[in-house]
């Protein structure tokens, strides 16, 4: 395990090590790339334009002080977590003087693969996030502040923990369909689904899944959408604006059913 931060200026995080990493901020470069036993830190001794790739990895991600750009590409997914938990028990934290550039919502993807059971940190601080998955077996992540991701953008709990903490996200899609051993909890969070096609929620199959709603609203936003709820107990839902309708499937449990009002045709099916 080690610490890797930027200081190769404009160029491509890749798996090139070349002059692009030091071993302390903004020390000499020439380190070896990072691995996923390694914490990367972009921070105010790095500059210039980084553009991810395939082959980005590490146990972190830190931007806190970056002021210059990262860069994630279309159909390129960045891994980040081992068996440890990052410096500082954070998995991801972007700068609030950076800039992140997203290829393409859906197929940019960040995967949080961490396999400790020590609660880690993600801080979007104010950036647009593209899609996230959560897959490490007896992982856990809790949001440190608001999640917006695109209405293309969708977050897949497969294995571990998530824990919205709270905060507001807002996502196009949700979903968490699968018999792994997973937990969602949303706390007292305002989630706002955006998305217009597929299944909006997907709890489908919700074997071995524990979900705590507490004092949580999802609210859908736009268009048709799906709250597939897998027989789950719910606190309050709303169907906030959307010239389609909102389809419930599953023996579900709800707190409160919301139907706001505005211009559009209000449907309400359970099935």
């Amino acid at each position: 395990m080690a610490n890797r931060f930027w200081v190769g200026g404009t160029a491509t995080w890749d798996a090139t090590a070349g002059t692009k990493w030091a071993t302390t901020s903004g020390g000499a470069g020439g380190a070896a790339i990072p691995t996923a036993a390694d914490d990367v830190f972009f921070d105010s001794s790095s500059s210039g334009t980084i553009t991810m790739s395939a082959s980005s990895t590490g146990r972190s991600l830190d931007c806190n002080g970056f002021a210059g750009t990262l860069q994630h590409p279309s159909a390129t997914t960045i891994s980040f977590g081992n068996a440890t938990a990052g410096s500082g028990n954070r998995a991801f934290r972007l700068g609030s003087g950076m800039t992140y550039v997203i290829g393409n919502a859906t197929t940019s993807i960040l995967s949080f693969i961490s396999t400790s059971a020590t609660v880690q940190t993600i801080t979007c601080a104010g950036k647009t996030v593209p899609s996230m998955t959560f897959n490490g077996v007896g992982g856990s992540w809790q949001l440190a502040d608001t999640l917006s991701a695109g209405a293309t953008a969708t977050i897949t709990l497969t294995n571990g923990t998530l824990d919205t903490n709270g905060q507001t996200v807002n996502v196009g899609l949700l979903s968490s369909s699968n018999s792994n051993t997973r937990t969602l909890t949303l706390g007292a969070s305002t989630i706002n689904i955006s998305g217009t096609s597929a299944t909006a929620w997907n709890f489908t199959t919700t074997t071995n899944l524990t979900f705590n709603a507490n004092t949580s609203t999802i609210n859908f936003v736009t268009g048709s959408s799906t709250l597939a709820g897998g027989g789950q107990t719910f606190n309050n839902i709303a169907w906030v604006s959307g010239t389609g309708g909102l389809t419930i499937t599953g023996a579900n449990t709800f707190n409160n059913v919301t139907f706001n009002s505005g211009s559009g045709i209000r449907v309400f099916s359970i099935g």
